[in-house]
């Protein structure tokens, strides 16, 4: 039944006009390259369609979703009763050739994006394509890149392939995927099978895990597994028409990881390298330190007696903020002038806050803050305890103005909310149970900031480097 669906599969997507390896040279631009036994194919309607690297990337990760919904799309049920199957049927079958027809279209689809959209630049790597290749069913296609996979190879060595370095379509192509009986069932010799056989075992050592083994709590991966199967190859084919293949090929991947992964850190490098140049030139905030005074107009929530009494209408504040890239400490002391006493001060105290903010940090931002708060209310109010330190919470808004290239005048607006308990008295006297109380200061300041970009001495060498290329 299997070897039927693959049959059906074949033809119902090259009835689609999914050509395989025609299709990879044409968007690779290896038009020129001759695939044995190549089949004709109906030319898809080409769309005007230009993508950036991202959008690029973010289809081929939709690519492998897709992959994904047409291998679970099928499956094989069984019914058993004690160790006796009586019972065995397949569902998914139209829904996998529906999945997989769709998978081909819009392989073609993205590959018409990437061939018009990057110069000498191709969506899959030969790897990647050889594995769609397979789970699609091209079989003939398949053995086409193995005959010409030197030619292929040098081709795609001039060529940039999207996501070259990640190798997660690889990965998940090839993982823990036994692909034993669909190369059996191919329609193909027996030394093609064999080949065929050896060089996915070598794609699952490349990119999976094919001749890994658990040692403690990590895996080890070894080439001897590869080796052996390769030597058993050559000495039963000894004038196999894939010995070049076979031996050009199927070689040790340590060096070739090695490459890879030096790519890979050198794309990294190129990105940071690119974000320090953009930090470089817009002079980003990275340090500074602001002083600040601010109004305020408090605002008490709690019983009626404490609103009435512990109110006051105006506080004067002076700050002080240190920020480093987008953390802060802050400190600010606070006064309230009396409204209905003798004194000078109804209470005072200071805020200390710690926070993150969000924006610019140049021009403008927004903080969030925790902390606490310590005032003192001089004895005013009997039934209120003095607290040394308060619960705070809150945010701010600066808006900066530019003065100098290291000096801005900062208008900021804030709201920070404080809490502490308050005993009524009863009748007689005598304090009743505490009652929690909150206190939102809405204060509005100005403030001059000094501040400084990252200098440039400080920043890795070898991004420096990178920049000036």
């Amino acid at each position: 039944m299997k070897h039927i669906l693959q049959k059906c599969l074949i033809l119902f997507l090259l009835a689609y006009g999914f050509s395989g390896a025609s299709f990879y040279y044409e968007h690779s631009g290896n038009s020129d390259v001759a695939v044995e036994n190549a089949q004709p194919k109906i030319e898809p309607q080409k769309g005007e369609c230009r993508m950036s690297n991202d959008e690029l990337s973010n289809g081929k990760r939709k690519l492998l979703q897709k992959y994904n919904e047409c291998v679970n799309a099928y499956s094989v049920n069984s019914v058993h009763v004690l160790w006796f199957k009586v019972w065995e049927g397949e569902s998914g079958v139209d829904e996998r050739a529906t999945c997989f027809r769709e998978l081909s279209q819009e392989i073609i689809r993205m590959s018409d994006c990437a061939e018009q959209s990057l110069d000498k630049g191709a969506l899959m790597s030969l790897d990647e394509f050889t594995g769609y290749m397979l789970n699609l069913g091209f079989t003939e296609y398949f053995f086409g890149i193995i005959l010409n996979y030197d030619s292929l190879k040098s081709y795609e060595a001039e060529t940039k392939i999207v996501d070259e370095f990640d190798m997660e379509d690889e990965k998940y192509l090839f993982k823990d995927r036994d692909y034993s009986e669909l190369i059996q069932n191919m329609p193909v010799d027996r030394e093609s099978k064999d080949v065929a056989l050896l060089y996915l075992n070598y794609l699952r050592y490349k990119y999976g895990d094919y001749g890994c083994e658990q040692v403690a709590f990590h895996y080890e991966c070894s080439f001897d597994k590869v080796e052996n199967d390769k030597k058993a190859f050559l000495n039963r084919y000894s004038d196999s028409k894939y010995s070049d293949f076979v031996n050009q090929v199927i070689v040790d991947y340590e060096s070739e990881r090695s490459r890879i992964q030096a790519g890979k850190q050198h794309e990294k490098d190129l990105k940071t390298a690119q974000s320090i140049a953009n930090d470089l030139k817009e002079r980003k905030l990275w340090m500074a330190l602001s002083l600040f005074g601010m109004i305020g107009f408090p605002q008490t929530d709690g019983p009626i007696s404490i609103d009435n009494e512990y109110d006051v209408s105006t506080m004067y504040t002076l700050g002080l903020k240190w920020q480093y890239r987008r953390f802060f400490l802050q400190y600010q002391y606070y006064m309230a002038p009396g409204t209905t006493f003798d004194d000078s001060f109804a209470e005072n105290g200071f805020f200390v806050m710690l926070g993150g903010s969000i924006g610019t940090l140049k021009s403008w931002s927004i903080d969030l803050f925790l902390g606490v708060n310590s005032v003192n209310t001089h004895g005013k109010y009997p039934n209120l305890e003095d607290s040394d330190f308060e619960p705070l919470v809150g945010l701010q808004y600066s808006k900066a103005i530019q003065l100098t290239d290291c000096i801005s005048l900062v208008l900021s607006a804030q709201a920070a909310w404080t809490g502490f308990y308050y005993q009524e008295l009863t009748a007689d006297d005598r304090p009743s149970a505490q009652e929690a109380a909150t206190q939102l200061h809405l204060n509005f300041g100005v403030g001059v900031r000094f501040w400084t970009p990252k200098p440039r001495s400080m920043y890795d060498e070898k991004y420096l480097d990178l920049i000036e290329e």
